[in-house]
């Protein structure tokens, strides 16, 4: 549980911006997400990949690149492609 910053009401913390519940402020989301290279689910998906025979697996996820050194998954190719957010608009 987690205070309104605004009111100091008790509302439940969540990963996406919130509105309060008592004094309706919209507030940015109070945990913020911390990248720590490939985690879990990060490991869950290059396994789906190796078992499911694919070939190559795209990403935006730099830590991916670590894999394709990995023997484990040879002879998965696995491509980091620009986030979106990376992208140069002109």
């Amino acid at each position: 549980m987690s205070t309104c910053p605004n009111c100091r009401d008790g509302i439940v913390a969540r990963d996406a911006a919130y509105e309060c519940p008592r004094c309706s402020e919209k507030t940015e989301s109070i945990r913020k997400y911390q990248y720590k290279g490939l985690g879990y689910a990060d490991l869950e998906h290059a396994y789906l990949a190796k078992y499911g025979n694919a070939s190559k697996f795209y990403t935006s996820d730099t830590s991916f690149k670590d894999l394709n050194r990995d023997s484990h998954f040879q002879p998965i190719e696995f491509i980091i492609i620009p986030h979106p957010s990376k992208l140069k608009t002109d």
